[in-house]
């Protein structure tokens, strides 16, 4: 199952002092986006990237459960730092099949 993930840096709510900013980029973020590097790599996170001009990343992660794509996510070093939001992904295929029973219904209706 595909997910569209959205995820997006919470407001600290004030200033982060240069040094501090600097041990959170080598920490958690660089260690976070090779892993995501890493994930895409063996097939996990199929598409994703920073939104331009936004601090936060958007993805499609390919997981078995809705279980696996929190497991995938909570992985990253800087997960407990953001705010995520995950959405289940209906296949192109499976919206065909749905909306041709939907139109065989219709007819059915009409006939």
């Amino acid at each position: 199952m595909r997910y569209l993930v959205h995820e997006e840096i919470v407001d600290p709510g004030s200033p982060v002092p240069p040094q501090q900013f600097a041990q959170y980029l080598e920490s958690l973020v660089i260690p976070s986006v090779e892993h995501l590097v890493k994930l895409e790599a063996a097939g996990k996170v199929l598409a994703g990237g920073t939104p331009a001009g936004t601090r936060g990343t958007a993805c499609i992660v390919e997981a078995a459960s809705n279980d696996e794509v929190g497991e995938i996510l909570m992985s990253l070093p800087f997960w407990a730092l953001l705010k995520w939001q995950v959405t289940p992904l209906e296949s192109w295929q499976s919206r065909l099949n749905r909306v041709r029973h939907i139109l065989e219904q219709v007819k059915t209706t009409l006939r």
